[in-house]
């Protein structure tokens, strides 16, 4: 019976041994770094500059260890977009110029990464796209029984939203009216 208890005790006991002198493997959590454009996102990973997505002013990788969903494409994928409110077409442009991985030159956007969605794009330029509201320099409009938000991709509705990620050489219309 001693014996019994005395293997118990031991049977709980080494596992906390080696729990508690082996700190070097407990996992770190990174914390998420604020942002307002690419260019506050760059990390250092093996002395080679890593350049991250700045989405939602948050950067979406925050140390090397992590996995980036959006590496950079030094070859940039190209789309068009265009942009109407009430019959009058938008200039779409950088809000911030130290963003690098969307680029908007007239109606072509250079896209330097893969599986960015469509409002994560117009964020670039200033515009919010959210449910069937779109928001740019404090203004909304929304669809509503009078007015309509159409977002169209290569000539066909997409009900999508800001969640269609646009592949290389889509066109793409936002119509509100």
């Amino acid at each position: 019976m001693i014996a019994f208890l005395v293997m118990i005790v031991l049977g709980f006991s080494v596992p906390l041994f080696q729990l508690g002198g082996n700190t070097d493997q407990t996992p770190q959590q990174v914390q998420p770094r604020l942002c307002q454009n690419d260019a506050e996102c760059y990390l250092t990973c093996d002395d080679k500059p890593v350049e991250v997505l700045c989405q939602q002013n948050l950067c979406v990788q925050n140390s090397c260890t992590e996995f980036n969903l959006f590496p950079y494409l030094q070859q940039p994928q190209e789309i068009a977009l265009s942009v109407m409110v009430n019959d009058v077409p938008l200039s779409l442009q950088n809000s911030n110029p130290k963003d690098l991985f969307v680029r908007f030159n007239d109606n072509i956007v250079q896209l330097h990464a893969q599986r960015v969605s469509l409002s994560s794009i117009l964020e670039k330029a200033g515009i919010i796209l959210q449910n069937q509201c779109l928001t740019m320099q404090g203004t909304t409009y929304c669809a509503d029984t009078k007015s309509t938000l159409n977002i169209t991709a290569n000539g066909e509705n997409t009900y999508q939203f800001g969640q269609y990620v646009p592949k290389e050489g889509d066109e793409i219309k936002i119509v509100y009216s």
